[in-house]
C-alpha cells in the first residue's frame, strides 16, 4: 500500500513537471540567471534572464533590456554550473595523452637519457593540468527551450 502511494506521488511530479526543452521550462527560470539566446537567424546572444510571458523572452545584456518575440527564438540555454565536470573530462584526456607521450617519448628517453621520476612524473602531470585547467575554463549550458520546428 504504502509502495504504491509513493509511487503515485513519483509519478505526479514527473508528469506535473515541465517538458524538458519547453517553453514551460524558461518559465521556471530565476530572475538574474546567465541565459544564451539563439534567434531564428542564428544569432547568438548572452544575457540575463528577467521574465517570461506567453509570447516573449525579457532579457538585459549589460545595460540595455531587450525584448525577443517567442516566434524569433530558435534555443534558450541556461549557464549550468558543470566547470568541475569539464575539468574531470579534460583531466581525463590529459591523462590519456600523457600515459601516451610517457609510453613513446618517456621510453625512449628512459632507455638514451636515463630520464628521473620527477622528468616522468612532469610528463605524464603536465597534461593533465593543461587539459584540465583548460577545460575549467569553458562555460556550460543546458538547452532550456528548443524551438520544435
Amino acid at each position: 500500500m504504502a509502495f504504491s502511494m509513493v509511487l503515485m506521488a513519483s509519478l505526479a511530479q514527473v508528469f506535473a513537471a515541465p517538458v524538458r526543452g519547453s517553453w514551460d521550462e524558461v518559465r521556471i527560470l530565476e530572475k538574474g540567471e546567465q541565459i544564451r539566446i539563439t534567434s531564428k537567424d542564428n544569432e547568438t546572444t548572452t544575457g540575463t534572464f528577467r521574465r517570461l510571458d506567453t509570447e516573449s523572452l525579457l532579457f538585459t545584456t549589460g545595460d540595455t533590456e531587450r525584448t525577443l518575440p517567442k516566434a524569433e527564438v530558435q534555443r534558450v540555454e541556461v549557464k549550468a554550473h558543470g566547470r568541475m565536470k569539464n575539468a574531470l573530462i579534460g583531466a581525463g584526456i590529459g591523462l590519456g595523452l600523457g600515459i601516451a607521450l610517457d609510453q613513446t617519448g618517456g621510453a625512449h628517453a628512459r632507455n638514451e637519457t636515463g630520464q628521473t621520476a620527477a622528468a616522468r612524473a612532469a610528463l605524464i602531470g603536465l597534461p593533465v593540468g593543461i587539459a584540465g585547467g583548460l577545460s575549467a575554463l569553458i562555460p556550460s549550458y543546458k538547452t532550456a527551450y528548443q524551438d520544435p520546428k
